[in-house]
This record gives C-alpha cells, structure tokens and sequence, in this order.
C-alpha cells in the first residue's frame, strides 16, 4: 500500500494514502476487524484455559468491540462527521477553538483506554513470551505515533511544507501498526490451542491498571 501510494498516488485517487474510501483505507479496515474477530477467537479458548487471570477473559470483548469500531470508523469516517459537525456545532460559530481542536481531544480517552487495555493484556498475557511482547507492543507504538502525527499535521508538518512526507510516515505507520497487531493474536491463539498450559502464557500482575496507565501517560 505505502509503495503504490508513493509510485501511483499521483495517477490514481484510489491508492492514495490521504484519500477515504479506497484501497489503502479498506486494507487498514479489513486488517482492524480481522484483529476483532482474533480477539473474540482468543475470548472463547481462553474461557476454556484461564478462570481467574485479570483482567477476565472479557477484555477480548471490550477490545473486540473496540477494533470492529475501529474498522468502521475507517471507512464510515465517523470520527471526521463527530469533529466537523456535531462537537462542533456545540461551540460558538466565533470560537477559535473549532479551528484548533483535532479529533484526538474528542476521542483521546477512548484512545487511551484502549491502548491500556492492551498494555495490560501484555503484562498478563504476553509477557512469558517474548516475541509476542514485542509484536504488540510494537503495534501499540505504531499506532500511537500514527495518532500523534495526525495531530501535529496541521500545526507542524503543513506549516514546515512537509505533510506529504508526514502521510506516508503516519499512514504508513496505521498500516504496520495492523499488521503487527494481526499477527501477534494469531500467533497466540495458536499458541493457546498448541499447548493447552495456561501457566505457559499468563501471570498475575500487581498494580496492573496503574502500570498500564503510567505506560500510556
């Protein structure tokens, strides 16, 4: 997707990065909500192996919910309508605000208790294996500079003449993000089904939403 968009953007809308509803963006959907239905594959091995690890087995389902969302918001554009109409028809039409504000205010605190959710499924799940770690928690880093990208594109990269630059980086980024993401919970579903010993995979973690929260902050 990154090669044809730097090699075919300029010849054709529907492998441009910066564009909706093309390739790129139902590539980054499709590899999203095949990452929800991981999630809810894992939920249901892990209710058959893990009675009381924290958090329970039904975090794959708030995450489940969570990255199905996020597969249709990509292509619905939900949070563009969010931003550009109903948030801001709540501000005065006068306000600088509405100028200023990114979708990242509006959506941060569901973007952040996403992303603790999945550093407490690292600290509980992941940690015995190294290499799952590692692929998650590359994924999460991806996604979270992607986001941090598209709120300083404005300010920053449009100012300085460099956005074309920072859209490659930024999607480019979503796209690693998705593969990463696919492939650890495929890799540990595998795992799970392969080996059948739970105390192979998880372990208890003190402190464990304080630790996920600080590592986000």
């Amino acid at each position: 997707m990154i090669i044809a968009h730097v090699l075919l953007h300029d010849r054709s809308p529907i492998f441009d990065l910066d564009l909706e509803n093309n390739i790129p963006t139902y590539f980054a959907a499709a590899q999203v909500f095949l990452t929800a239905l991981l999630m809810v594959e894992i939920h249901v091995t892990e209710r058959k192996y893990f009675k009381r690890i924290v958090p329970g087995t039904w975090v794959w389902l708030v995450l489940a919910a969570a990255f199905a969302y996020l597969a249709i918001d990509d292509v619905a554009a939900i949070h563009e309508y969010v931003l550009r109409h109903t948030a801001r028809d709540l501000l005065p039409p006068d306000s600088l605000w509405i100028s200023l504000m990114p979708w990242q205010i509006i959506f941060g605190p569901l973007f952040a208790l996403i992303a603790a959710l999945l550093v407490m499924i690292m600290l509980t799940r992941f940690i015995k294996d190294r290499t799952l770690l590692r692929l998650a928690g590359a994924a999460l880093g991806c996604w979270i500079f992607a986001v941090l990208m598209e709120g300083l594109a404005k300010p920053v990269f449009m100012a300085q003449g460099w956005y074309d630059a920072s859209v490659v980086i930024e999607e480019g980024l979503e796209l690693v993000g998705g593969t990463l993401f696919v492939l650890a919970f495929a890799k540990y579903v595998a795992a799970l089904k392969v080996d059948f010993r739970p105390d192979s995979f998880a372990q208890r973690s003190s402190y464990l939403f304080i630790k996920a929260s600080a590592f986000i902050l």
